[in-house]
């Protein structure tokens, strides 16, 4: 078996360039236009300063460290020269920051930039030695360009006050055009956006984002694809994986060295190589590098960070404020600047906030220290749960000790899963309601997976505002049929899919199987009545449609007051206009249609359907329900005229054509409303809601 490749989880230039561009899955079009812009200024435009801003961990040191391997192959014969500065060096003056780009260029260039020049300068008068370093800098690159590259810059700017940093601007001033900058940072400073500041209007920037879904999904789907795990990858592409995913996103903030972290674990071939390993990796490398974190804070950030690492979740002001036995003003200020230092996240709601660590792994920073030999450490437990199934954790259970570091990890988390199902409860927070109607395929289908595991009527709900969403297709039919054969749906629910199946299979033709659904709710003994009610006028619509026209007469017929009474106003309204459609689909000639509508109004005895058969009719009486075939003047008054002709006489039309020429003659009018006046006051708000309701009030000229 071949070595898995190695893959960095904090120096991303320690990885191989060809194993970076293949797990390079966001943050292209960042590179794309950095690439371009430094091309422009070899090329004799203007010096280009970038800077792009974002949480730790969200990937800029692997945009950095790309970027770098693509200037440098594409700019060796231009005469190119890169600095890039270590990430975690310290500069307190500008002095400093020069000295930093003088060893990164000796250390890649060492025959032009030799290091001997430093002795030379060191013991010198700080002004003096900043002069030479400049002079040293631009002297040795003669007619050549350097680009630096700086890794957090808002520490750097921490490190120089204002006179330090005119300094270093006026570098750039007074040697215009040798150097471009291609700077990253954690928070959005202040020093490249007040306007008083020497760097005011200087950095172009861009914003990098925490990954989403889809991202993380393609890393995860890349590494394992280098490492030759081809069933991983597969897993990952279905809606089940990709449901773990949603989960996994949640822990982590969305943050892209986690997904890199967990890609050595999330295939392994027992339990206990995910285990010891994931111990192992936070106590010899992500504690002491969040510890170190921490250390850069002052005490009472330091206090607040422990604080909300011991919370589950999102906190009020006031709670850590009463925790720590501090003033609210207090707190909220220290919070305003760990949000800028990117420590925590911040929710809006109405006028308070709520604040949780940006980064949950540093939970692990603290749980190292408090947690006793053999406890587990929480946020592995959450881990083990999203990622395992139960009958996978009962059956490594059965077959460890009865003691151990990996038993006590594994009863953790199967007395977690008894609790609650904490996958289903992460992706749910993924799902907001007002966001539920522009779901994605990929979105619905990841909530079927949580209906289905979890079986709760609010998932059921939450998939059905889903599918009923914007943008219906065939896919969405899919996923429905999937949901109704569900061995867990309730049989009440099942209904309300079955009655949505049908109107979206109706929506795509003629094609009958629609009833089918229709018919299933009628006979459903748990299908709330007024569904009942739905289905069943709905069904006697259906018929008329595919031309049985007895069956569906019959069907109107047999509906009495109490019936009528339960059906909804939406679905009185669209089976009118359906019924009046069925006409046209199936109307030959006049004397035909007169004995269809005689019978149907014959049939339609209830007050209610005849009323609204009726106020259908100005809406619905045109070839086709597209506003296209009615939309001009010419076919409006062609589309009337052949109505008048065709049920000329018919008593059961004389109101419906009455007020369908005076909507033709209103809108061909220019909305005269002298028109209207011939109806009666009735019969004009009818027109004037049919108008303000239906597409056909629409003039596209």
């Amino acid at each position: 078996m071949s070595e898995s490749p190695f893959i960095s989880r904090f120096s991303p230039n320690r990885t191989d360039p060809d194993i970076l561009e293949a797990i390079h899955v966001s943050h292209q079009d960042h590179q794309e236009r950095a690439f371009e812009s430094v091309q422009r200024w070899l090329q004799g435009g203007e010096s280009e300063h970038l800077l792009f801003v974002g949480p730790r961990g969200a990937g800029k040191t692997h945009l950095v460290t790309l970027l770098n391997y693509q200037i440098a192959a594409a700019s060796a014969s231009q005469g190119l020269r890169i600095a890039w500065l270590g990430e975690d060096e310290t500069s307190v003056s500008f002095l400093d920051l020069l000295e930093r780009i003088y060893r990164a260029l000796v250390k890649k260039y060492p025959v032009e930039f030799e290091e001997t020049e430093l002795e030379a300068i060191y013991g010198s008068d700080p002004k003096e030695a900043q002069h030479r370093f400049e002079k040293l800098i631009a002297g040795t690159l003669k007619d050549r360009k350097c680009l630096i590259l700086i890794e957090n810059l808002d520490s750097v700017f921490d490190g120089l006050d204002e006179g330090e940093q005119m300094a270093w601007r006026a570098f750039y001033q007074n040697n215009s055009g040798t150097f471009a900058t291609v700077a990253t940072a954690q928070r959005l400073v202040a020093e490249a956006t007040s306007q008083q500041a020497p760097f005011h209007g200087f950095f172009e920037i861009h914003h990098i984002k925490p990954f989403g879904v889809a991202e993380a999904i393609q890393l995860l789907q890349a590494i394992a694809k280098s490492r030759g795990e081809d069933g991983l990858v597969q897993f990952l592409g279905t809606a089940k994986g990709r449901a773990r995913i949603h989960a996994i996103r949640r822990l982590s903030g969305g943050n892209p060295r986690l997904f890199v972290i967990l890609a050595d674990f999330i295939n392994p071939e027992s339990l206990d190589e995910l285990v010891r390993p994931l111990e192992n990796l936070v106590d010899e490398q992500l504690t002491p590098y969040y510890q170190e974190r921490l250390r850069w804070l002052s005490p009472l950030q330091r206090k607040i960070v422990e604080f909300l690492c011991r919370s589950r979740g999102a906190v009020e002001v006031k709670t850590i404020a009463a925790g720590l036995f501090k003033q609210h003003s207090s707190i909220a200020g220290q919070l305003k600047q760990l949000l800028e230092l990117g420590y925590v996240n911040r929710h809006p709601i109405g006028r308070e906030a709520l604040y949780e660590l940006a980064e949950p792994l540093m939970r692990l920073s603290l749980q190292v220290k408090e947690t006793t030999v053999h406890e587990p450490l929480e946020l592995i437990v959450d881990v083990l749960r999203v990622w395992c199934e139960q009958e996978e954790i009962e059956k490594a259970l059965t077959s460890c000790g009865d003691s151990g570091l990996v038993r006590n990890y594994l009863a953790r988390v199967i007395s977690g899963m008894v609790e609650r199902n904490l996958w289903c409860d992460l992706v749910r927070q993924d799902f907001p309601e007002p966001d539920l109607k522009c779901c994605s395929i990929e979105d619905l289908e990841v909530l079927l997976e949580v209906a289905k595991e979890s079986e709760d009527s609010g998932d059921w709900a939450r998939l059905y505002s889903g599918i009923s969403g914007e943008g219906f297709n065939k896919e969405k039919i899919r996923i429905l049929t999937s949901a109704i054969e569900s061995p867990g749906m309730p049989a009440e629910v099942q209904a309300w899919y079955q009655m949505l199946r049908g109107l979206k299979k109706f929506s795509f033709g003629k094609d009958p199987k629609y009833i089918e659904d229709w018919c299933e709710v009628c006979t459903n003994r748990d299908a709330p009545p007024t569904l009942v009610a739905d289905a069943e006028y709905l069904l006697a619509t259906a018929k008329l449609l595919i031309g049985e026209w007895e069956e569906g007469a019959k069907r109107l017929a047999k509906m009495g007051e109490e019936d009528v009474a339960l059906i909804s106003e939406s679905v009185v309204g669209l089976a009118s206009q359906l019924i009046i459609v069925a006409l046209l689909y199936h109307s030959d000639d006049r004397e035909r249609l007169s004995v269809k509508v005689g019978a149907l109004l014959k049939a339609i005895k209830v007050k209610r359907l005849r009323v609204s058969f009726a106020a259908s009719l100005p809406g619905t009486m045109r070839p086709s329900l597209s506003i296209n075939d009615v939309g001009t003047t010419t076919r409006r008054e062609d589309w009337v005229s052949t109505w008048e002709r065709r049920a000329a006489g018919m008593i059961e039309f004389r109101v419906p054509l009455r007020i369908l020429r005076a909507c033709c003659d209103y809108l061909n009018g220019g909305r005269d409303e002298k028109v209207l006046l011939r109806l009666a006051a009735e019969e004009r708000a009818m027109v004037h809601e049919a108008l303000a309701s239906d597409p056909f009030n629409s003039d596209p000229e």
